[in-house]
């Protein structure tokens, strides 16, 4: 894959509207890198009530079939 260049626009409204881009940029990409580590982080919580006992799930106040129904979402829903 071939590097993407940016070069900063010589004339001030032209650079204003460059900042702005890339502050939007900065931001769009930040809230995506949130959501995918959120999404690891249920993946990886559904993965430990997995395996977890019943006696383990009792110490947590959880039965099997909250957890049976917990598992069964895909992991970008809560």
């Amino acid at each position: 894959m071939a590097p993407i260049y940016l070069s900063i626009p010589s004339n001030p409204e032209s650079s204003a509207r460059f900042y702005r881009f890339t502050v939007a940029l900065e931001v769009a990409l930040g809230r995506a890198l949130q959501t995918v580590a959120l999404w690891q982080r249920r993946r990886l919580d559904r993965e430990l009530l997995a395996v977890m006992d019943s006696r383990m799930l009792s110490d947590i106040g959880l039965t099997r079939s909250e957890i049976d129904r917990e598992l069964a979402k895909p992991f970008w829903r809560a």
